[in-house]
């Protein structure tokens, strides 16, 4: 039908885009400095405490949780790749399927729990590692609800950390949708006119399960 052959043209368009975009950040990123020591941080509750965890589930004849740690291996400014977790099944799968290529942390379970903040969990899997190994410079989380992220994706976000010197860089996606809110009379739009959009009106939402962190 024309419409999924509008979205495949669509889609291969915005490719395009992002594969340009990728080389030009890269190209001047270069100008910068060196990359900062990178690690890959992969946090996964996991079935022993969260039923509905996704990891070891199957997509594309391999568990989720493969596409996210390929990439990240794939990816040529990550330095190692560390996958936390309290349920041992992940990270029995992780060793048989990776090896040595990824490093293990077993997670407490009180770091695992939905009223934990996932920093708590970060810091402490990036402390055992960094006693063990070395200490990173930049942390870049990745959800394994995500298992589109390529190495690409890593590898420019990392690039734009560099580029313009920041703290912290998520990805997101443009959002066209008109979103309103409530001045306590009725619903007002958030931009001004629906036709000319002004950069400080875009709105973005999160995406991809890309995070970093310095």
């Amino acid at each position: 039908s024309e419409r999924p052959r509008r979205s495949e043209r669509s889609a291969r368009n915005e490719r395009r885009i992002l594969d340009t975009r990728a080389q030009i950040i890269e190209r001047h990123s270069k100008t910068k400095g060196d990359i900062p020591s990178t690690v890959a941080l992969i946090p996964v509750r996991g079935k022993t405490l969260d039923p509905a965890s996704l990891a070891l589930d199957d997509l594309g004849g391999r568990p989720l949780i493969d596409w996210t740690i390929e990439a990240a291996l794939a990816a040529r400014h990550i330095r190692s790749v560390i996958v936390t977790t309290p349920d041992p099944a992940v990270l029995d799968h992780v060793a048989a399927t990776f090896g040595d290529a990824v490093y293990p942390v077993l997670r407490e379970t009180r770091l695992a729990m939905f009223n934990t903040k996932l920093d708590d969990t970060l810091l402490s899997a990036l402390s055992r590692f960094s006693a063990d190994r070395f200490e990173p410079e930049v942390a870049a989380v990745l959800q394994v609800e995500s298992p589109f992220r390529t190495a690409q994706h890593i590898n420019t976000a990392i690039e734009v950390m560099v580029l313009f010197d920041t703290d912290c860089v998520v990805g997101v996606r443009p959002e066209n949708s008109r979103f309103f809110r409530h001045n306590g009379n009725g619903l007002e739009p958030m931009r001004q006119t629906a036709e000319l959009r002004r950069e400080r009106e875009e709105l973005f939402r999160e995406a991809g399960g890309l995070h970093l962190v310095r």
